[in-house]
């Protein structure tokens, strides 16, 4: 086993939600969380440096990469402290133990929303007492607005698709730490009976 090539683990902690567990290094923060079970509510959208996953590392900041161009810039704009970091940039780079505090809240449960039949309804008798020049306005703003939203989709859509992978590859990586129940000594016996 000389050709056996050791990967560094490194110990995290998410001090909130009360998980830890040994994770490979090179691995992002965002990553880790993932592989233990912690999840963003709220997925980043790098490309307009819209970020949901602030967090506070309260022990061992060493073993985080350097702070990226794009946390200089996010934080510049706030009352970042010593220790904040975004989870999609941070990565476990080097040995020893960290223990990190998310920042998001749990969405609170939505009020129940007004039924979409009486809101077409008020919307079609508030449009069908407009002018012919106000409804032409009107339809002109919706579909800027569908434009708007179309763009956004399809700008997002890789992204998207790249958390679904990421949760798929991490749910993998989660089975595979379970270790495989090993055999009792009956069944054991009786597999080696069938096997003769």
């Amino acid at each position: 086993m000389e050709n056996e090539v050791k990967i560094d683990e490194i110990a995290i902690e998410f001090k909130k939600e009360g998980i830890n567990g040994s994770i490979p290094a090179g691995t992002y923060l965002i990553d880790a969380a993932k592989r233990l079970g912690v999840r963003f509510p709220i997925p980043c959208i790098p490309v307009s440096g819209e970020h949901y996953c602030s967090v506070d590392v309260e022990n061992g900041i060493g073993a985080l990469s350097d702070t990226s161009e794009a946390e200089k810039e996010f934080f510049a704009n706030s009352t970042a402290a010593f220790g904040n970091r975004l989870a999609c940039q941070a990565r476990l780079e080097r040995p020893g133990s960290i223990v990190v505090e998310t920042r998001f809240e749990e969405p609170e449960p939505e009020e129940k929303k007004e039924d979409g039949n009486k809101i077409f309804e008020g919307y079609k008798e508030r449009f069908s007492a407009l002018s012919l020049e106000q409804k032409m306005s009107e339809i002109s703003q919706l579909e800027a607005l569908a434009l708007a939203d179309t763009l956004g989709f399809v700008m997002n859509a890789p992204y998207a698709i790249g958390n679904k992978v990421t949760d798929i590859l991490a749910d993998i990586g989660l089975k595979k730490d379970i270790p495989d129940v090993p055999e009792s000594g009956d069944e054991k016996h009786r597999a080696e009976e069938t096997s003769v």
